[in-house]
């Protein structure tokens, strides 16, 4: 009898031990797998967080370069960290009207007339203009006109009842040479000279005087393109083919080498 008790109780003994190994494996593998769970999330949240710092370097990195690409863009305003690109120029509007009206002698009548004479003295519209950088429009097409001291003169070739618009371009600092060519005609008509506007333009001097600074710098690129799309002017370093480079441009008028007012796009590129 007390063989059986003693069997019976070794029996007893060996299920207590094989279930106490069997909770502690099932603790072991628990904690196995809460280290591992832990380390994953703990990876994942470091990894969001580089990513999120990073972006958020790089956003901060890209608008502070756009500031600085608004800063050189605007011909209006200079900025101490750049070359300065302000400059304007002055226009105004002649108006050639070959009416009843405006003939000089009421006792003509209208017609056709060629080599019209346009007449206006720059110094009555402007105080201390500089006459060399006049240039003259009429649809886009430079004018030739005779300079005498501060007194211009053009001609144009006009239709009975027609009306022509010219545009005048001058400036008061320019360094261009004196275009003036001999002009001949008759003066007919009374033109109509209207006041004169201050324009943003970008002159050719300040182009020059950009390429003669000797400013350098490893991160930024100056483009003029014209109207055609072809380069005019370019200055700076070589824009890299990789990382963070910002790029703006606005429309805009400038002066040639010989005064000519053009129109074209200005990029700036910043790095």
């Amino acid at each position: 009898m007390s063989k059986l008790i003693s069997s019976k109780g070794n029996e007893d003994d060996k299920e207590r031990n094989l279930g106490f190994f069997s909770c502690k494996g099932t603790v072991q593998v628990d904690y196995v797998f809460a280290v591992s769970a832990f380390i994953l999330i703990f990876a994942l949240i470091i990894q969001y967080t580089t990513s999120y710092y990073t972006k958020t370097n790089e956003l901060t990195d890209i608008m502070l370069l756009r500031s600085d690409a608004m800063s050189i863009l605007s011909i209006t305003d200079c900025d101490e960290a750049y070359p300065c690109l302000q400059s304007h120029a002055y226009s105004f509007y002649i108006l050639v009207n070959n009416t009843q009206e405006h003939l000089i002698n009421q006792s003509h009548s209208v017609s056709d007339l060629l080599d019209e004479l346009v007449i206006f003295n720059l110094d009555d519209i402007y105080e201390n203009p500089d006459p060399n950088s006049i240039v003259i429009y009429y649809n886009n097409t430079s004018v030739n006109y005779q300079r005498s001291g501060s007194e211009i003169t053009f001609k144009t070739d006009i239709n009975a009842s027609q009306a022509q618009w010219f545009t005048v371009y001058f400036d008061d600092d320019s360094n261009f040479a004196d275009r003036s060519t001999p002009v001949a005609g008759n003066d007919n008509l009374t033109e109509k000279v209207y006041p004169i506007e201050k324009i943003y333009l970008l002159q050719y001097r300040k182009l020059e005087q950009l390429k003669n600074s000797g400013y350098a710098s490893s991160n930024l690129h100056l483009t003029i393109y014209n109207e055609n799309n072809q380069t005019f002017f370019a200055y700076g370093s070589d824009v890299p083919k990789r990382g963070n480079v910002v790029a703006l441009q606005k429309n805009l008028a400038y002066q040639d080498s010989i005064g000519n007012v053009e129109f074209g796009k200005f990029v700036v590129q910043v790095w």
